[in-house]
């Protein structure tokens, strides 16, 4: 089977967060590649604005829209826009994200100097926007009977690591078994978490 056939993703709407560069580009480009209608997000715009335009100007049917994922109320209307729009939502990956800064080798990284406000925007952004995004768009595809989930999780999620903020660590273990949890209520729903 080729990939034409194996990914034909026609028809399918994508909506992916943190789309202007890296993991999230790539997955968006992927996935408008395969035939899907993908709506891009980002916090910045003019990264979201090359990263769009570059997709479009190849003939992908992509739109940007400038996001900061942790306006938790934004992110939901946004999905709920997105899904209304194009009737259907059957792809969501929350990818957006933010590193902690130093890890706990060094002295603005060690446990007494994290700064509580980073931590608290990470919180947000790398976990409570990732609950949002599987909450809002898995109650469009419950209703499809179908969708796929997808979020960036890390390997400093599953081990410590030297170079990782406490943060970012915190988080990234925290997202991967919100994945595992929500994974075991969506199944019944022909939805797949990742």
């Amino acid at each position: 089977m080729d990939r034409g056939t194996m990914f034909d993703l026609k028809g399918q709407v994508a909506f992916v967060t943190g789309a202007a560069k890296g993991l999230g580009l790539a997955m968006a480009e992927i996935v408008a590649q395969s035939g899907a209608r993908v709506v891009m997000t980002d916090i910045d715009p003019d990264a979201l604005a090359v990263s769009t335009r570059r997709l479009a100007e190849q003939g992908f049917d992509v739109t940007g829209q400038v996001l900061d994922v942790a306006d938790v109320d934004l992110l939901k209307r946004t999905i709920d826009q997105v899904a209304e729009a194009h009737n259907r939502l059957d792809i969501a990956f929350a990818n957006a994200g933010l590193s902690a800064g130093s890890g706990p080798q060094t002295e603005a990284g060690c446990l007494a100097n994290v700064d509580m406000d980073r931590w608290n925007r990470l919180l947000t952004i790398n976990l409570t926007s990732v609950f949002v995004t599987i909450r809002t768009a898995s109650a469009h595809m419950i209703k499809q009977r179908s969708g796929r989930l997808i979020v960036t999780a890390s390997i400093a999620g599953m081990r410590g690591e030297r170079m990782c903020g406490y943060a970012y660590a915190a988080t990234k273990a925290a997202v991967s078994n919100l994945v595992r949890q929500s994974s075991i209520e969506l199944s019944a729903h022909n939805i797949t978490v990742n």
